[in-house]
């Protein structure tokens, strides 16, 4: 195993052996018995285990993007609209870091809106999720729940305001139920 060839051979093992039981718990047999890479393998199959838990909520997420898509906004270099899929969700929650994963039950029921910010000219790359719960923004975080900047707390503040959603007071953020 050489990507791991700096860890123990025990904890190799380890590895090894937990990327067989969840290929076979996720996709139903080993595909791969001699992984090269058992982590990397590892993580892929838990965004799998991670889609196929969520799959009957994709239809539902897709239909709440299509609800709030008049409400996107474009100023400032920023653009902002809504999460679109379940896997967007979750690629989203791995590159930034973040729990948004954990919204996404609560997202397709209506209980709360999740909002994806990014540069207006990298619409792709991922900067700023935003969740709005009864017409108030409750989180606005970069990666790894970092505030936003100052620019891009004006974004937000114009788009709650064209929107006729509500900004929390003061300067930071707070997390979801703080």
């Amino acid at each position: 195993m050489p990507a791991q060839r700096r860890r123990t051979r025990s904890y190799n093992v380890q590895l090894w052996s937990d990327a067989l039981d969840m290929q076979q718990r996720v996709r139903g047999s080993v595909e791969d018995r001699y992984p090269a890479d058992p982590a990397a393998l590892l993580a892929e199959l838990e965004r799998e285990r991670e889609m196929r838990r969520h799959e009957a909520s994709d239809a539902a997420v897709a239909r709440r993007a299509e609800e709030l898509d008049g409400n996107g906004f474009e100023s400032d270099g920023y653009l902002i609209r809504p999460a679109a899929t379940v896997r967007e969700i979750l690629d989203k929650a791995n590159a930034q870091h973040n729990c948004v994963a954990g919204f996404i039950d609560k997202y397709a029921s209506g209980q709360t809106d999740l909002w994806l910010m990014r540069r207006a000219s990298d619409p792709d790359a991922p900067l700023v999720t935003v969740e709005v719960r009864g017409g108030t923004v409750r989180q606005a975080f970069q990666s790894h729940n970092r505030q936003v900047t100052a620019a891009q707390r004006r974004f937000l503040s114009d788009w709650c305001e064209a929107m006729g959603y509500r900004m929390p007071t003061g300067g930071r953020m707070r997390a979801l139920g703080a």
